[in-house]
């Protein structure tokens, strides 16, 4: 490794520029294992918390919930509630018992790790303040994917042919940076890390997973993978930065060593590979079974499969509908689902073997 990368990268992140040729394993590497059989259930954690969303006037029968976000210490949440053509974003204090904080209407696409603002879909995002509902600024450009980086920023991420565009904004929606990749990334999402994230692209064609640091703006990892398998989709990585997982054409989920490239562990349960993240503070994916119980239309199991004993842990069960998201907080205390008839159920981390 340079001396000089070396020096300028954080402890807490990856360390090395990496080209794989291949996927295989050094000797001293696990094996890639076939757990998470849709028949290991491991300990049976049931919710802390259920919730079913409030009907709103004129509302049609069908209610759904989605979009759950946690803040970053897991004490307060937000979900946006779906009935027919009206959308409201709900936030809740979960420090103790639930309370109600603000109801505000749109669709919330991400919520800051302080819980102070918000980001409303639509064709500029809107950065909006949580207690009043105040918009405090819009993004300048379009953006496929947006996240927010830490309590002060927002980063945008837009596709086009052969190029990504990279944008930083603040939460008065001034643009504070930029950069471009030269490739077009199909996947995109942060790592959180020690107060800050990291921005994390992979191209499935080219096969690259590519680490960039925001605020010297530039790739200062990357790793190519075998080009045998696409699309690639459902693309996660560890807050530890350990891991990442994905699914690769018609392979299992795979989850890979984020230092080597290598596969460290399969799941060959049938998972819903998009309703899925890392558990913070021990290496623990969780992720919604494929496969429904009774009369639900959709996964309502979620399953926790540790990465280093490469088996089903523990599994999340409460919901009777299929679940619609999952949102982690970053500290690895809380998770939160939601489901299609309006049902917010919240799960304490602590409970994992």
């Amino acid at each position: 490794m340079p001396t000089s990368l070396a020096r300028r990268t954080p402890h807490f992140c990856l360390l090395l520029v990496i080209s794989i040729v291949g996927c295989g394993h050094d000797k001293g590497s696990p094996s890639p294992d076939k757990g998470g059989e849709s028949g290991d259930t491991g300990k049976i954690i049931a919710p802390t918390k259920r919730m079913l969303a409030e009907a709103m006037p004129g509302a049609e029968q069908r209610l759904t919930a989605g979009y759950p976000f946690l803040t970053a210490d897991g004490k307060q949440f937000g979900y946006t509630y779906s009935s027919g053509k009206t959308l409201e974003t709900r936030f809740f204090d979960i420090s103790v018992e639930p309370k109600k904080l603000a109801a505000h209407p749109g669709r919330m696409v991400a919520f800051s790790p302080d819980g102070t603002a918000y980001l409303r879909d639509g064709n500029l995002h809107e950065i909006v303040n949580t207690q009043t509902g105040a918009s405090t600024g819009s993004l300048k450009e379009p953006a496929d994917a947006v996240f927010f980086v830490d309590k002060n920023r927002v980063v945008g991420v837009k596709r086009y042919a052969g190029l990504t565009a990279v944008r930083i904004y603040d939460h008065q929606g001034r643009m504070v940076g930029a950069f471009d990749s030269k490739d077009e990334m199909k996947l995109v999402t942060v790592a959180p890390a020690n107060d800050r994230r990291d921005l994390v692209l992979a191209l499935d064609f080219a096969s690259k997973v590519r680490w960039y640091d925001l605020d010297t703006k530039k790739a200062k990892a990357e790793l190519s993978l075998p080009n045998d398998s696409p699309p690639w989709a459902g693309f996660r990585v560890s807050p530890n930065g350990k891991w990442f997982a994905m699914k690769r054409g018609p392979k299992p989920l795979e989850i890979f060593d984020a230092r080597t490239g290598a596969v460290a562990a399969t799941i060959s349960a049938p998972v819903n590979q998009d309703r899925a993240g890392f558990c913070a503070n021990r290496d623990v994916y969780l992720t919604t079974l494929s496969v429904s119980r009774g009369v639900a239309s959709g996964p309502i199991d979620i399953i926790a499969f540790d990465v280093n004993r490469r088996e089903t842990v523990a599994t999340f069960r409460g919901h009777e509908s299929g679940i619609t998201f999952l949102s982690l907080s970053d500290d690895g205390s809380r998770m939160v689902t939601t489901d299609e008839r309006g049902e917010v159920m919240l799960w304490n981390l602590n409970d994992l073997p």
